[in-house]
């Protein structure tokens, strides 16, 4: 709403002056501009300056909505503070524990329902032997330095996370699991994001198979 104002707001300031008189004449019409300079009849629009008649329509038209709009802006604005859709997760909460263990909630509060993400239990990739053993803060290994300061800054500011999470996925024909670098939650809307890291893009044969794994992203719709 707010962007289709913004729009409606350009497109008046770039119209012509006035407004458009619709008079009806010989079973047809006739459209007349009206600005104060004209009288309230108007100045005639000849057949020439159609394109004036549709701008001024438009206007009027235009002008309507942003005013509509407008006023459906304001109850909205009215109705946002009364709108408390936490109050679900809330209910569940404040049940006593021994009633929590036996209640299925509808909406879990946002920490449960982060705890419950994040605790979630799953087989990432494996390490090679040789590998080096690099460790988070929140004590999980990972494989660079730089994915440790990712996973450590993530973790600092609250941002749920998994890392290297499965995700199945379709690679034409076929099945396969692919483990993106982190997989991040938003805890407020709900919505999973995937972080991948590509920190050797200079490398060609890397920045083919990061190529390669975007697009795999982006054919099962994981953008």
């Amino acid at each position: 709403m707010l962007s289709l104002i913004e729009t409606l707001k350009k497109s008046l300031k770039a119209a012509p002056a006035g407004t458009l008189n619709v008079s009806p004449h010989q079973g047809t019409f006739q459209y007349y501009q009206v600005l104060p300079s004209t009288g309230k009849k108007g100045r005639y629009i000849s057949k020439e300056q159609r394109s004036l008649a549709q701008k001024l329509s438009q206007r009027d038209y235009d002008k309507a909505i942003l005013v509509e709009l407008q006023k459906q802006l304001k109850a909205i604005d009215k109705c946002i503070p009364a709108c408390k859709p936490e109050q679900f997760g809330l209910l569940w909460q404040k049940l006593h524990p021994a009633r929590r263990a036996l209640v299925k909630p509808y909406v879990l509060p946002d920490d449960e329902y982060s705890r419950l993400w994040t605790n979630l239990e799953y087989k990432g990739r494996r390490f090679d032997d040789a590998a080096p053993q690099l460790m988070s803060a929140k004590g999980e290994r990972v494989r660079s330095k730089s994915e440790i300061i990712i996973a450590d800054t993530l973790f600092r500011l609250g941002v749920p996370y998994r890392y290297e999470f499965p995700y199945k996925m379709c690679d034409g024909n076929r099945r396969i699991t692919v483990y993106p670098d982190f997989t991040c939650l938003n805890v407020r809307t709900r919505q999973e994001f995937i972080w991948e890291h590509f920190g050797l893009i200079e490398d060609s044969g890397y920045a083919k198979n990061m190529i390669a794994k975007l697009e795999l992203y982006a054919a099962n719709n994981s953008f």
